[in-house]
């Protein structure tokens, strides 16, 4: 659970040392002294760290998907599923396809900033346009 979305995030951040400093740049000026504590209102004031949070649980999924069990009889692409049955929604996959992340394989906080309209550094798409940013999520 959440040792290994820490895990996830620490080992995105230290692999990216230009990320990590973005990052440390921002803690810095939003939680100057080294003693304070996160606190939701804080947390506002951390898009950065949020962002870095979410690609690295894109890229490291903490599950690889969902079971749900279907309310009522319907038809999916012309198979008939009765009401009751088990479906896995295998959501880990989403996460690397490069038709929703352009560079799926790269750790992209960017992706994730509502400012940046999920364009890199370089002016390139790191997110699909027709793509919810809660995909994975």
């Amino acid at each position: 659970g959440s040792s290994s979305a820490l895990a996830a995030v620490l080992l995105c951040i230290a692999r990216n040392p230009t990320k990590q400093q973005k990052l440390r740049e921002e803690l810095l000026a939003v939680l100057p002294n080294k003693h304070e504590r996160f606190t939701v209102e804080n947390m506002k004031n951390l898009p950065y760290l949020r962002a870095c949070i979410k690609e690295a649980l894109r890229i490291y999924p903490l599950a690889f998907g969902n079971v749900r069990e279907t309310g009522a009889d319907l038809v999916l692409s012309g198979y008939r599923v009765p009401k009751g049955t088990s479906a896995l929604i295998s959501s880990n996959m989403l996460p690397n396809e490069a038709l929703f992340f352009p560079r799926p394989r790269e750790f992209i906080p960017e992706r994730w900033l509502r400012t940046s309209d999920a364009v890199s550094a370089d002016g390139e798409r790191v997110l699909a346009e027709n793509v919810n940013k809660f995909i994975n999520l």
